[in-house]
């Protein structure tokens, strides 16, 4: 399989060889001169020949064999194991009673470890007991376990997730790709010192302004991987708390326990919390039992009024005088007509 690989890898070679040998013979015998051709001619046939061997794909041949032969995994294995780019992110969750001190001890850590904290977001600084903060922090990648054993120290880890990312291959084939850029830069440059006409300047610089602009984008980018590489990114998430988050438990009993006394723990916080809750709210409940008693002697007051105003009405009632003994009554209505005397003479 070595041999295959190798044969593979010659014959590219060979193959790379022999077109760059044709472009440079195509190059350099028009640049010399021949009879019966003008400097103009010349000119022309370097830009042809130029833009042919671009289209037969001359720079896509070097890369494919130099990437051919600079990116054996065998030999990466063997020889290059200690060179392996690998990006290490960390996502921490940890719970602390003490949230300033904590916080401080992180970034006082992040700074003697040769770190720095690229951003820090904090939450509910003024209410003490339901702080938290969100830092996403930078440590050197040989120093990160250090730094993840100092947190466990001063602090309650609730979750931790780790991943590591290999990006060596992404990274050989960009630094390939860079290499093969360079090279065609300094051809560009090389036939840009012998063109003649303006046609064929144009073309080789507007070329060369793609090679320069794709040799800054790869180095921008290998510049991002090695900083990825060389610092683990570690995203801390802070939270104060009163009682730490416990451990996951083992066994029917531990669980009865640990469940009871998390219970006891929120029966008494609760209660605590409603007497605070009480206190705090001593003034607004002050004011409301003010105005209910005002509502209540309001109420009062006319209820007394009205009773007041119905024993005077009786008493007034009671003192008019009545009739007096022997005294006829009002006279009695009359009876029909037919009754009185007057009628019956009549009749």
């Amino acid at each position: 399989m070595k041999k295959e690989r190798k044969q593979r890898n010659l014959s590219r070679r060979i193959r790379t060889a022999l077109l760059s040998v044709f472009l440079l013979i195509t190059l350099t015998v028009p640049a010399c001169g021949s009879s019966g051709a003008s400097s103009d001619s010349a000119s022309y046939d370097t830009a042809s020949s130029f833009a042919a061997a671009q289209e037969a794909g001359v720079y896509e041949e070097i890369a494919e064999a130099d990437l051919g032969a600079g990116s054996e995994p065998v030999e990466m294995e063997e020889n290059a194991v200690s060179d392996r780019k690998l990006i290490k992110n960390v996502n921490m969750t940890v719970e602390t009673s003490d949230y300033s001190g904590l916080v401080s001890a992180v970034q006082e850590q992040v700074d003697a470890l040769g770190g720095y904290t690229e951003s820090y977001e904090s939450y509910n600084e003024n209410s003490v007991g339901h702080r938290s903060a969100f830092l996403t922090l930078r440590i050197p990648a040989d120093r990160l376990e250090e730094f993840i054993r100092q947190v466990e120290d001063i602090s309650n880890i609730v979750s931790r997730q780790e991943t590591v990312e290999d990006i060596t291959l992404s990274y050989v084939d960009l630094e390939s790709r860079k290499k093969m850029y360079e090279e065609e830069q300094e051809r560009l440059l090389s036939l840009l010192e012998q063109a003649e006409t303006v046609e064929d300047i144009i073309a080789l610089e507007s070329r060369l302004t793609e090679v320069r602009y794709q040799l800054e984008s790869m180095e921008s980018q290998l510049r991002t991987m090695d900083n990825q590489v060389s610092y683990s990114t570690v995203y801390l998430s802070i939270e104060e708390v009163e009682h730490f988050t416990p451990p996951a438990e083992k066994g029917t009993w531990e669980r009865i326990r640990t469940g009871f006394a998390e219970n006891v723990y929120r029966v008494g916080n609760g209660i605590k919390e409603f007497f605070i809750g009480l206190v705090i709210s001593l003034p607004i409940l002050f004011v409301l039992a003010v105005v209910i008693v005002l509502i209540l002697l309001v109420i009062r007051a006319l209820k007394r009024s009205a009773e007041k105003g119905n024993a005077k009405r009786m008493a007034r009632r009671a003192q008019q005088p009545g009739p007096a003994p022997g005294t006829p009554g009002p006279a009695a209505p009359r009876g029909p007509a037919e009754n009185s005397p007057t009628d019956k003479t009549n009749r």
